[in-house]
């Protein structure tokens, strides 16, 4: 009886993909070994912030080398205070390993009447 296949191995190398777990939630690319580009989309707030800081820093630890953590808010719609929190937790815990953090296709802001 011949032996079943066994299962592909892991690759180790880049992309370190991780697919979202709906449609709120961030999807990452990895175009080099030394960049990592999350690009968001939704509400950044009390329901997405934690997951948002959970991708990013699991992306952080899998991908050794990381140099630029590109977050696209291209597709951000709106941003409350925990948003505020969970990006300024990221840029304190990039900063303090040495990777640069770019805000990235950020929408402008609402034009207020005075």
């Amino acid at each position: 009886m011949p032996a079943a296949p066994s299962a592909p191995a892991p690759n180790p190398e880049p992309p370190y993909d991780l697919a979202p777990s709906d449609d709120r939630c961030a999807t990452v690319a990895t175009p080099d070994r030394h960049t990592a580009r999350l690009h968001l989309a939704g509400d950044l707030d009390h329901t997405t912030a934690d997951e948002l800081l959970a991708l990013a820093v699991r992306q952080i630890a899998t991908q050794p080398g990381l140099r630029d953590l590109h977050l696209n808010c291209a597709q951000v719609r709106a941003c409350d205070p925990m948003g505020l929190s969970v990006l300024l937790a990221l840029y304190r815990r990039t900063s303090a390993a040495g990777i640069h953090l770019h805000l990235d296709d950020r929408p402008p802001a609402p034009v207020t009447a005075s």
